[in-house]
């Protein structure tokens, strides 16, 4: 209910939960149920890797990080929207491994496309955006700057 959802909030953000309620807002019960579990999901996947890329870039280390929110076609698109995994379809460029009655072939081929290249300079040269010498595949995407560079990140 939403107030299991504020009294929740408030318990574990104590002083920050007017922050989070302005982020995860909640009016009726099913939206209470969907703010829970953005939370939730934001805390499991979403902040660790934050917190790793954040070591890495104020170290010296270089450090990308994304955020995936392409909903996959088929049933898990239509129930669950993008979850943990639902990218590997889009690096891969090929939905083979998944069971085409959960998630059906790739809604976006151009964002497929892009993310494939990305990740294979990624594996190839430990950068998205490739080696010095720039390729036609690479030519055209935006440059990745890194984390310590991203004006949307917050570092405090």
């Amino acid at each position: 209910t939403v107030d299991e959802y504020e009294r929740a909030v408030r318990n574990t953000f104590k002083e920050k939960a007017y922050r989070m309620f302005s982020i995860f807002p909640a009016q009726t019960d099913a939206e209470a149920l969907k703010a829970a579990i953005q939370i939730k999901t934001d805390i499991v996947y979403g902040l660790p890797a934050f917190l790793l890329t954040k070591i890495v870039a104020e170290n010296g280390g270089k450090s990308y990080l994304y955020l995936f929110n392409q909903k996959p076609g088929g049933l898990a698109g239509e129930k669950i929207g993008a979850f943990h995994g639902s990218e590997l379809p889009y690096v891969f460029n090929s939905t083979q491994a998944y069971n085409e009655d959960f998630v059906n072939s790739i809604a976006n081929q151009e964002l497929a496309n892009t993310m494939n290249t990305y990740w294979t300079n990624f594996a190839r040269w430990g950068n998205p955006n490739g080696d010095e010498l720039v390729d036609e595949a690479t030519e055209s995407l935006p440059k990745w700057t890194g984390a310590k560079t991203c004006p949307k990140c917050l570092y405090a």
